[in-house]
């Protein structure tokens, strides 16, 4: 959901890259 308001960002771009390789990382401290 995070991911949605990033993306709208214009950091949220940057961290969009970034959020593909801490995806993995993120589903695992999420759940």
């Amino acid at each position: 959901m995070s991911l949605g308001i990033n993306t709208a960002t214009p950091e949220g771009i940057v961290l969009a890259a970034d959020s593909r390789q801490s995806y993995r990382n993120r589903k695992g401290m999420a759940r």
